[in-house]
């Protein structure tokens, strides 16, 4: 009796299916979104010794990203940012000035009626470093209902040092996202 080849097959294609499940929900696929970004903008006179909330310059849309993967947003289960895949780095400040100008920074993420803190980072001043960027701590904070809205918004709360110099100052918030879609 010959063996059968075929009859490994499903054995051998296994891996590739459990591939990009979820360990905790077999029943859902994830994938990432990389690379949204947020600039803001503000005055050093602003937000010296206060805490300012600072609009981001645009909004972000992440439904073609699904869509491109075959899911449209009524399959998306939950949406997280990706833990140490979020950062804050200075585009524009005065001469002189580092990341550590900053005390804390708060990103919250707004949209379908929703807002929700995703990442933060408390005394910054301590994570300074020559590339002018620290990371984020990122909460476990599900935003699937903001992004599935469709465009969303963020806002950062800042606050800085009392003697920060005046002039204009321009963040960067940027992170992933992993998307996790029912069905699979």
């Amino acid at each position: 009796m010959r063996p059968r080849p075929l009859r490994f097959l499903p054995l051998a294609l296994l891996p590739l299916l459990v591939a990009g499940c979820d360990e905790a929900d077999t029943n859902l696929f994830t994938f990432p979104v990389r690379g949204i970004n947020f600039t803001f903008a503000f005055t050093g006179d602003q937000v010296a010794g206060t805490t300012l909330t600072v609009a981001a310059d645009g909004s972000a849309n992440i439904l073609d990203d699904i869509r491109d993967q075959g899911f449209g947003p009524e399959e998306v289960a939950r949406v997280r940012l990706e833990s140490g895949e979020a950062e804050v780095r200075i585009l524009q400040a005065p001469t002189g000035v580092n990341i550590g100008f900053l005390d804390d920074v708060a990103l919250r993420l707004s949209g379908g009626g929703t807002s929700v803190e995703v990442a933060s980072a408390e005394d910054v001043s301590g994570g300074t470093s020559m590339l002018n960027e620290v990371d984020l701590d990122v909460s476990s904070e599900d935003i699937a209902p903001i992004v599935t809205a469709g465009t969303f918004d963020a806002f950062l709360d800042v606050s800085a040092d009392e003697g920060i110099p005046d002039g204009t100052y321009r963040i960067e918030v940027r992170f992933d996202v992993e998307v996790a879609v029912e069905g699979f």
